[in-house]
């Protein structure tokens, strides 16, 4: 059997002007190093992908991207991602949850790890998704699925930009 790869690319984009937790720099990169991606690929696609840590698909700059690999297990890449939030002020909650406080006295406010991650209503971006959650809880964030038909998404979600992160893909250099 051949494979032959095609120049699509899936990642979560966070909107920024959504969510107000998504702008904390610090909670991106945690979000970001807390994801197994080999371990993705495998179990989600069965191993039929190239886990990617970059926007660019290995097939489209001819090389392969091996430069970074996760040896980590899910668990520690979640705990370092949790700890790394510890470190610069987030405070887990009695349910294991993040939050943080800023300012103080009558200007004091908490935010919660927490937002919203919207997708296609596709087999493997619902498995993806969950996969998501499951590893973002780890790393002290509750994430809320939202499944959409894929006219909904593209028409209510995506074009008026009304998600907090979005799973979702798209073809790379087409030609």
């Amino acid at each position: 059997i051949r494979t032959s790869p095609l120049n699509r690319v899936f990642g979560v984009f966070f909107n920024q002007n959504q969510s107000v937790v998504l702008r904390d720099k610090t909670v991106r990169q945690a979000l970001n190093g807390s994801i197994n991606r080999s371990e993705m690929v495998s179990q989600i696609l069965g191993g039929y992908g190239t886990p990617l840590w970059g926007p660019v698909p290995p097939t489209l700059i001819g090389s392969a991207d091996t430069a970074v690999t996760a040896s980590s297990t899910s668990a520690a890449l979640a705990q370092a991602a949790r700890a790394s939030l510890v470190a610069k002020g987030w405070k887990p909650r009695a349910d294991g949850i993040l939050q943080k406080t800023t300012g103080t006295g009558k200007n004091a406010s908490t935010v919660t790890l927490q937002f919203d991650l919207a997708t296609a209503n596709v087999p493997e971006l619902r498995a993806a998704a969950e996969y998501l959650r499951v590893a973002w809880s780890l790393a002290g964030a509750q994430v809320n699925v939202k499944i959409f038909e894929q006219g909904d998404l593209s028409q209510n979600i995506i074009r008026p930009r009304k998600y907090d992160a979005l799973l979702f893909g798209e073809v790379v250099g087409r030609e």
